[in-house]
């Protein structure tokens, strides 16, 4: 996989070959039907394995907050998620722009999302923010976050990294801080 994604971003998915795979691996064609069917499933693989990875290093972040720092844990759900994506833009871009077959579209883009969603049902439960459907609002700030990533990334003149944390950090507490409550 790690020989697959360097070709990858060096050339393309579509101009590597499984040739050009096993050659970089050192291993032979024969080893790589033995897991792989495509270089698209490598490429599935590959998300998968980003997914895991992206996901683990939000909820490392997210548990060295202390228990009940529920506005910290949201701070530091959004440090990790900028900062992951940034570090991995490139294998990101790879791994969510590159075209899949349609069979392989199932694959959890919403573990994030998902992770979220818990974070803020788990502020719920302890009272730090009143939230009706918190799977909706995952959604809706990831979906947001992502968007204003990528908006930022794009401009001639982005604001920074550490700016778009901050922007990103107080709109999303301010959005979950119960009515009548000033943002923290």
């Amino acid at each position: 996989m790690d020989a697959a994604q360097a070709l990858f971003l060096e050339k393309g998915v579509m101009q590597t070959t499984i040739e050009q795979i096993t050659v970089a691996a050192g291993v032979a064609k024969g080893t790589f039907y033995l897991h792989f069917s495509s270089k698209e499933d490598v490429l599935v693989a590959l998300r998968r394995r980003w997914l895991a990875t992206y996901s683990a290093r939000i909820q490392a972040a997210v548990d060295k907050r202390p228990s009940a720092d529920w506005p910290g844990k949201l701070r530091a759900w959004v440090r990790a998620a900028v900062d992951g994506y940034f570090e991995t833009v490139e294998i990101h871009d790879l791994v969510f722009h590159e075209p899949v077959p349609a069979s392989t579209k199932a694959i959890p883009v919403g573990e994030s999302a998902q992770q979220l969603a818990k974070l803020l049902e788990l502020g719920n439960r302890a009272n730090a923010w009143a939230i009706d459907d918190c799977a909706f609002v995952a959604a809706f700030f990831f979906s947001g976050f992502h968007g204003s990533v990528d908006y930022e990334t794009s401009k001639q003149k982005p604001v920074g990294r550490s700016a778009l944390v901050k922007r990103l950090q107080e709109l999303m507490l301010r959005t979950v801080q119960p009515i009548g409550v000033t943002p923290v």
